[in-house]
């Protein structure tokens, strides 16, 4: 009940995490996940830092060069991070993927609120989510997965906002967030995007089972909203999904992209 205690139960937890999110910051990537790792950093290597270039090199599978998957955003930021910090590649990449986890932290504060998890209980909450050894794990690991757990965190939390009746800026931070994870990793972006439906869904059915003519409003302004705000997400994922197809299509050996 006393929130202070909770509050130095977080502040531990965080602590705890800094603390093994630093263990081996000049490793290698060889490692774990070794692939997917080399594969990223080697297109942040090749990366021009004078520009966003949406069709970068990875020099795996010949002439053309470019074989883009996801949006270079991260890519991109790391590129010009090492070239400003003086720090090697891999310790940039390290650093930016830790650096998106802990700006997705007041996300799921948020998101805890919106489903009536009550405020000590989000610390509660956080504070395993940050302990947790995946998380410790692959939100320091030289991946995009950080990058589009931020953005969708935040995507789903402005659409929680919205839909229940919040103001226009939530739906601006929600096609924002919800581009931008959808073209870094539409993966993700879908399970996060199957949240946001079900979410939609509870409240519209909350609302319609209330038979009165102000609830029955509620729920039709639910459906406009959830649709208002996925507009920009989708829009976003299906460009960049047809973009990047037909740029690898000009590699004959990046069928293996397509066809996985």
């Amino acid at each position: 009940r006393d929130e202070r205690w909770l509050w130095l139960l977080f502040a531990a937890a965080w602590c705890v995490h800094v603390h093994f999110s630093l263990q081996g910051w000049d490793n290698t990537l060889l490692n774990r996940l070794q692939f997917r790792q080399v594969q990223t950093a080697i297109s942040t290597l090749f990366y021009p830092i004078d520009q966003f270039l949406l069709a970068y090199e990875t020099p795996l599978f010949g002439p053309p060069w470019a074989i883009p998957l996801e949006l270079p955003l991260f890519q991109a930021i790391v590129a010009r991070g090492a070239s400003l910090s003086g720090l090697s590649l891999d310790a940039t990449g390290r650093l930016i993927s830790w650096l998106f986890f802990q700006f997705s932290l007041p996300a799921f504060f948020l998101l805890l609120g919106s489903i009536g998890v009550r405020r000590p209980l989000r610390l509660l909450c956080l504070s395993l989510l940050i302990t947790s050894p995946i998380y410790l794990f692959f939100s320091r690991a030289f991946l995009i997965e950080s990058t589009v757990l931020c953005f969708s965190a935040w995507f789903l939390a402005a659409f929680a906002r919205w839909i229940s009746g919040g103001p226009m800026t939530w739906l601006l931070l929600s096609a924002v967030t919800g581009a931008l994870a959808a073209t870094v990793k539409l993966t993700t972006m879908t399970v996060f995007c199957l949240a946001a439906a079900i979410y939609s869904a509870g409240w519209w059915w909350h609302a319609r089972l209330t038979a009165t003519e102000g609830s029955r409003r509620f729920a039709l302004r639910v459906l406009g909203r959830s649709a208002l705000s996925a507009v920009s997400p989708i829009a976003a994922g299906v460009a960049w999904l047809v973009y990047s197809t037909t740029v690898r299509g000009r590699n004959p050996e990046a069928d293996i992209f397509d066809t996985v």
